[in-house]
């Protein structure tokens, strides 16, 4: 019996070792699996921007010509990206994407100044680049959730034309004449952050759908205006006066993405 016994013993500390054995060789290299690769995204983008106007002086009889006006534009575009990341147990998922947004937009808005005198503020969009940290979830082999945070790198314009329009008593007589515009490029950076998930079609091959939304702060422009008003005297005769004015521009952008990537990776 005690033969017995010590066998039985013998064999449970001898698959007791070989467990410990095996969990011993699983280095952090095996628990940790690491992939790069890039891809293409189209997506659909909606761009906004904020404008407030506001002039350093307001002459007497010529009306405080501020205004706060609306950019708005709806855009498809193209968006290449890069990706190095790692999955803990297959499970937890932390990378950094790379991607470059081809956007491309524009919008123009005509606003009144004075009587015959019009701002005309023309804003683009050019490009801009997310650096997103990416962390994610896989509920299942093929399918992860993830999120998205990190700067976002916009290069664009704002421009404003004073101009001089007088349609007369028709089209025919009507005249326009440019008098003093103002263009400023501007690189901002500004916050990204959204979500979308992710599927493997195939071992190497992901589509991913996902929304991003970006803030920009607020960029201050200030420019010079020249237009003419008329003026009454004392004895109530109108006189033409050249008028100089500084401006205060405030602009703010504001964009969001929602889009489909398709991407091919490599795993070590």
């Amino acid at each position: 019996m005690k033969k017995h016994i010590l066998n039985i013993s013998t064999l449970l500390l001898l698959f007791t070792s070989y467990g410990w054995a095996q969990n011993a060789s699983i280095s952090p290299a095996r628990m940790i699996t690491y992939r790069i690769g890039g891809g293409l995204a189209g997506e659909y983008a909606s761009i906004d921007a904020d404008v407030k106007n506001r002039p350093d002086v307001v002459f007497p009889g010529d009306g405080d010509f501020s205004s706060n006006t609306h950019h708005s534009c709806r855009k498809f575009q193209m968006s290449p990206n890069a990706e190095f990341g790692a999955f803990l147990y297959d499970k937890y998922y932390l990378g950094f994407s790379l991607s470059k947004h081809y956007t491309h937009a524009q919008s123009s808005l005509r606003v009144p100044m004075t009587t015959l005198y019009y701002f005309k503020h023309k804003f683009r969009l050019e490009s801009y680049v997310d650096a997103f940290l990416k962390f994610g979830y896989k509920p299942m082999s093929n399918l992860m959730f993830f999120g998205l945070v990190g700067p976002s790198f916009a290069d664009w314009s704002h421009k404003t034309k004073v101009f001089y329009y007088d349609k007369g008593l028709d089209d025919d007589l009507s005249s326009t004449k440019n008098l003093k515009k103002s263009k400023t490029n501007v690189k901002t950076t500004g916050l990204g952050f959204g979500g979308g998930m992710e599927y493997w079609v195939t071992k190497n091959a992901t589509v991913s759908f996902q929304y991003a939304l970006h803030l920009h702060p607020t960029k201050n422009i200030r420019y010079d205006s020249e237009y003419t008003q008329l003026s009454l005297n004392d004895i109530g005769h109108g006189d033409l006066v050249d008028r100089n004015s500084s401006v205060k521009k405030n602009v703010r952008l504001t964009y969001s993405t929602i889009g489909l990537r398709f991407s091919y990776f490599f795993s070590f």
